[in-house]
């Protein structure tokens, strides 16, 4: 018989897809019951509640996180640095068996959690191998696709003056969701991933089984992942345009040497970060933990 797992989570903006992923994943594991405002039946009835990575934007979720207050509950989070900006206006506190997840861990983190007496556990990134098609036709360059802030916005006109010196060269940019995401992810033959936290996110595994070249910051979060990545992607120095129209232009006019690295990294990605292994055995580790507290 399934354990029961309540998820509260705010389900209404568009999300990348790794994030619903992990709740088909999860249904597979537990009896779950989704809910923004569960009853108190739905609170009894479950053995362990999740916390989704949306669950600062619930409406009153410091009232429904009082009165679960006495179960063992998982909060997720997809940004460890938010997670600590946002400590001061979530009760988090007042749960007395929690486990708090991070993606890539980093010292500041963990050391800040220790000193609020929240366990940490490590939950990486993981990706349903099958999502993506064995055989792809790419028709397009490059794609730079996320949400365009700060050095994203540097980056993006650095890209846009590369392409009018090289007219040729074919880009999407932007935040794009669903099928078109994924069309675009496809098509494409280098993905631009800026990464200022220096971890591995979804689209480094996305863009990795779209068998896209990776031009960007080099993930050396979570430490025991960073060696898949260090051969692997092509790291770029974002404040130097040269660099990055050198680096493009290369790949793209080395197909057999850009093909080589892309293999490599799409069979390391295939083999480890399988979500049918890695959310039950990370999920495993995270109720026992709590299991034991």
């Amino acid at each position: 018989m399934k354990r029961k797992m309540l998820i509260i989570d705010y389900f209404h903006d568009e999300r990348d897809p790794l994030q619903h992923h992990i709740y088909n994943e999860m249904c597979e594991l537990y009896e779950c019951t989704f809910s923004e405002k569960p009853n108190k039946k739905q609170i009894e009835n479950s053995e362990y509640v999740y916390l989704g990575i949306y669950n600062h934007d619930v409406k009153n979720i410091n009232d429904t996180i009082e009165q679960i207050k006495n179960k063992k509950v998982i909060i997720d989070q997809a940004d460890d640095n938010c997670a600590i900006e946002r400590y001061s206006n979530m009760n988090y506190d007042k749960l007395k068996y929690k486990v708090l997840l991070t993606r890539y861990n980093t010292k500041i983190f963990e050391d800040f959690f220790k000193n609020v007496n929240i366990d940490t556990i490590i939950f990486p990134w993981s990706i349903n191998i099958n999502m993506f098609p064995k055989n792809i036709n790419k028709t397009r360059d490059l794609c730079f696709m996320c949400f365009i802030k700060e050095n994203r916005l540097k980056i993006l006109n650095k890209l846009i003056d590369i392409r009018i010196r090289n007219s040729k060269l074919k880009f999407s940019c932007g935040l794009i969701f669903g099928s078109s995401y994924y069309k675009i992810l496809n098509e494409s033959k280098i993905s631009i991933i800026e990464c200022y936290r220096k971890c591995i996110t979804q689209k480094y595994l996305e863009s990795a089984l779209s068998k896209n070249l990776i031009i960007g910051d080099l993930p050396i979060y979570p430490s025991e992942f960073k060696n898949y990545f260090e051969n692997n992607i092509i790291s770029v120095n974002f404040d130097s345009e040269k660099d990055l129209e050198e680096k493009i232009l290369k790949y793209l006019n080395d197909e057999e040497e850009r093909n080589k690295i892309v293999s490599r990294l799409n069979s390391i990605v295939l083999d480890k970060f399988d979500s049918n292994k890695i959310v039950p055995k990370y999920m495993q580790k995270i109720c026992n933990k709590l299991d034991s507290i």
